[in-house]
């Protein structure tokens, strides 16, 4: 007698374009590297950006294109709605910082509780993108959307902004090696 299959789980990973950078590049390595079992479908925000496609194809991820317009975000979040209630994902995560609320928006709505954005880059020097930024953070703990930052240094500039969400936190990497050796 086999041994019964573990559930699939399925992550919905949200990127802006699959471009060769740094938010793409971290998407396919979790998708390479993850158990099994894991079921991982890619929400491309912006359809005209392939580069990528054929190695996330080649991961094992679904590929779906759900074009976001600026001037019609009410109707992208009405269309990622449609979409989380579809696919029933039982992680969201969002990649391109500042479009994490809209998306994360149609994601609670859809009823998915588990939702992570990620920051990529610190706190902008400029006090207008400052201020937006500000603007980001408070609006990522009323949406309660933890932010995973892509090191500790991203992570203490945001903190030194204002109240992080709950749950958020950094991913240890090659800069911050007192955290990778604990």
């Amino acid at each position: 007698m086999s041994a019964p299959e573990k559930p699939t789980a399925t992550v919905v990973h949200v990127l802006n374009g699959l471009a060769f950078g740094g938010n793409e590049a971290l998407c396919l390595q979790l998708v390479r590297h993850a158990p099994p079992h894991a079921r991982h479908v890619i929400l491309n925000l912006n359809p005209s950006n392939q580069d990528m496609r054929s190695l996330f194809e080649d991961a094992g991820a679904t590929l779906v294109s759900a074009a976001y317009r600026r001037k019609q975000r009410l109707r992208s979040v009405r269309q990622w709605l449609y979409f989380f209630r579809q696919q029933r994902p039982d992680a969201v995560i969002i990649y391109p910082f500042g479009l994490h609320l809209w998306v994360g928006l149609a994601a609670q709505l859809a009823g998915i509780s588990v939702i992570v954005a990620r920051a990529g880059n610190p706190v902008p020097d400029d006090a207008a993108a400052r201020r937006k930024w500000r603007m980001l953070l408070w609006a990522s703990c009323r949406l309660n959307i933890p932010i995973q930052s892509c090191s500790q240094a991203v992570h203490q500039s945001l903190a030194q902004l204002g109240k992080l969400p709950n749950g958020s936190g950094a991913i240890p990497n090659g800069c911050d090696v007192d955290a990778i050796a604990r």
